[in-house]
């Protein structure tokens, strides 16, 4: 009983580690601060703040890609906490869909605002951790081939990388209606 009860134990962990996501750690933390160049001399003039509604968008596919166009939007997304250029919102833990313990991806950031300012980091090949931790660390001081160094970004105007959450446009469109009715309101009296 005891060799049937650990058979069917080691076949559940097997079975478990082969439905496992590969992980890797997607925030950088002191070492990916973000910071900003505003006037695009090649030096950050200061860090990214939650002001500025930077987005920290993940996007990843097979190791032999070379395109940004192939890859993969991770549904999830990072934002700036406070003044210190820190990404937070995702766990330290990530779950790649559709990926296994030690396959190499290629990955690829992108950051974006809203208002269409856009920036990458350019695609690494990551070899992914275990499902349960740590997750491959993705950045570093210094780049390396895979690994991405601090995001200094001289943005650029391009609408393509994010699309603002449905909810952003909702607000965005019941404000637009607002002042339609507002004026329409104003023009009726006078």
């Amino acid at each position: 009983m005891k060799k049937i009860l650990l058979s069917l134990g080691l076949v559940a962990v097997t079975l478990v580690n082969a439905l496992a996501d590969g992980t890797i750690n997607p925030l950088p933390g002191i070492l990916g601060r973000f910071r900003v160049d505003t006037d695009r001399d090649g030096f950050p003039d200061r860090n990214a703040t939650a002001a500025d509604g930077f987005q920290l968008h993940l996007f990843y596919g097979p190791a032999d890609v070379t395109s940004p166009g192939e890859l993969i939007h991770f549904p999830q997304f990072a934002l700036i906490d406070g003044t210190t250029g820190i990404w937070t919102g995702l766990p330290s833990t990530l779950g790649i869909p559709g990926t296994e313990v030690g396959q190499i991806i290629s990955l690829e950031f992108r950051v974006c605002t809203e208002a269409g300012l856009w920036g990458r980091t350019g695609i690494k090949r990551i070899t992914l951790g275990p499902e349960s931790g740590p997750g491959t660390v993705v950045w570093s001081s210094t780049p390396t081939a895979n690994r991405f160094g601090p995001i200094v970004q001289q943005l650029s105007p391009t609408p393509d990388v994010c699309v603002p959450e449905p909810s952003t446009l909702a607000v965005g469109a019941l404000g637009g209606l607002c002042l339609l009715w507002s004026a329409r309101r104003r023009l009726h009296r006078g």
